[in-house]
């Protein structure tokens, strides 16, 4: 990372901090469902509080929408990847001290889970009113990857289905896409210095809005660090050239991002009847 993106980045990282607040610790008290669009995003964006959860003894569903058998589907048939996944989401959730019984697959196919969304939700809907949580954590609706969306509104449906007031924790995953994050390059804008104003405005709309953090411990940033090594085929390059890892994504800044001493959420009351579900505090 060039030292310009670098100090960008620490000064943006001290400007969302000063606008943070605490996670409430009664939003960790009760129950909790965490929404994980592909294998590997309940670690990616949760870990941390999962850990945090289970080490208080509350109970925590992981429940994954999508087989995420599309990753390297150039270098690995679809069929063998998504069995490579199951097993992997598995292991990580042992990790963060989730049973396996407590990760759920619902199979939709990864890229195409809006497709599925009528199947999705009614699933969906049986998993809350089994497990009755009291929290629920999803993709934010503004998240730029299709299926991290799909989860969000399939979350929402099923909620309303179900008829179950939760407090819903959304949680930024791909929304990290702007310089200084990622880099100058992905912006598309004229000129260097108007790519780095523009994506440095969009990164204040989008992310300023994740207002609540937790931070880690050193043992629970430690475990999120396990965990996601358990999912081997995001994490290392199985004996291959080609293959590529979460290392490689944004010169290395979107894993140092989610291996942080912080995760971070936008906290939304939400109630059945509620359009949009915008009780926001």
């Amino acid at each position: 990372m060039d030292p310009r993106r670098r100090a960008a980045r620490r000064t943006f990282d001290a400007l969302l901090r000063s606008i943070a607040e605490p996670l409430d610790d009664s939003d960790l008290a009760g129950p909790a469902l965490v929404l994980a669009p592909h294998p590997d995003d309940e670690t990616l964006a949760c870990g941390g509080v999962v850990c945090r959860m289970r080490d208080r003894g509350v109970p925590v569903t992981i429940a994954v929408l999508t087989d995420g058998r599309t990753s390297h589907r150039h270098l690995l048939p679809g069929e063998e990847l998504a069995r490579l996944r199951a097993r992997e989401v598995v292991e990580a959730a042992k990790v963060l001290q989730v049973e396996s019984a407590d990760v759920v697959a619902l199979g939709c196919r990864d890229g195409a889970l809006a497709e599925e969304a009528p199947r999705a939700v009614a699933r969906l809907r049986k998993i809350l009113l089994e497990r009755r949580p009291a929290t629920v954590f999803a993709p934010d609706p503004d998240e730029p990857q299709a299926d991290h969306r799909a989860t969000h509104a399939i979350a929402l449906a099923a909620l309303r289905q179900a008829g179950l007031p939760v407090t819903l924790l959304h949680y930024p995953v791909w929304n990290w896409s702007f310089w200084p994050y990622a880099p100058l390059s992905s912006v598309r804008c004229e000129g260097r210095a108007a790519a780095a104003w523009t994506s440095l405005w969009r990164a204040w709309a989008f992310l300023a809005r994740f207002r609540r953090r937790i931070r880690l411990e050193p043992h629970e940033r430690a475990r999120k660090r396990e965990a996601l090594e358990r999912h081997a085929t995001q994490m290392s390059r199985l004996g291959r050239t080609d293959w590529t890892t979460l290392g490689d994504v944004w010169d290395g800044a979107f894993l140092d991002r989610f291996l942080g001493w912080e995760e971070r959420f936008l906290r939304v009351d939400f109630a059945p009847g509620t359009p949009g579900a915008r009780s926001i505090r």
